[in-house]
């Protein structure tokens, strides 16, 4: 089976145009896909930002309790100490029995600080990882609000190609002689 050659430029401009609307569909597609990709994951980041604001806040919640359990532990271990300083037979506030009972004091209350200063610095490295997660967040967001489609970008390319066959195929059934100074060339309308 020969084809004339007006049918097969004619075949061939039409599947050009199938291609560049097929090109034109799949970049769209695309586009809301990576869009959708960006938006989940900004909304991870959030979540996990959120998590590690919850921790930092559970880290000091729970320093705070242990140091007020290690105070009351040390109260009563001073208490243990000034009643056995009493059944020795020792005046409780009087001589050396007095320094014994102020560094368990200050050895206590050294000690109740240090717990709530160490959820302090765990709650700082959260909430340092929770602006970390912020940050990509606000990049992924941003990042979606940003993406394009390339659907201008292969209709354009399309279009030339349809253009450029569409020429080729006007220039070689044109009949010899002289060449008419204003061509029946038309952009085909894509609307």
């Amino acid at each position: 089976m020969c084809l004339d050659p007006i049918t097969l430029a004619t075949i061939s401009t039409v599947a050009s145009i199938g291609g560049t609307v097929s090109s034109v569909m799949g970049a769209s597609k695309k586009a809301k896909g990576d869009r959708a990709a960006l938006q989940y994951e900004a909304a991870v980041h959030k979540r996990n930002q959120e998590l590690a604001e919850w921790k930092a806040a559970d880290a000091i919640d729970r320093s705070k309790k242990a140091a007020s359990e290690h105070r009351i532990r040390g109260a009563q271990f001073k208490s243990g100490q000034e009643a056995q300083i009493a059944a020795n037979g020792f005046t409780v506030g009087a001589g050396d029995e007095v320094f014994i009972l102020a560094d368990t004091a200050a050895n206590t209350d050294l000690d109740a600080r240090t717990i709530i200063n160490n959820g302090e610095r765990e709650a700082f490295s959260f909430k340092v990882q929770g602006a970390g997660f912020g940050s990509q967040s606000e990049q992924a967001s941003r990042q979606a609000g940003n993406v394009r489609s390339g659907a201008f970008g292969a209709l354009i390319s399309g279009a030339s190609g349809v253009a450029s066959k569409w020429m080729k195929y006007n220039r070689d059934s044109a009949p010899a002689g002289p060449v008419d100074p204003s061509p029946n060339f038309q952009i085909p309308s894509f609307t």
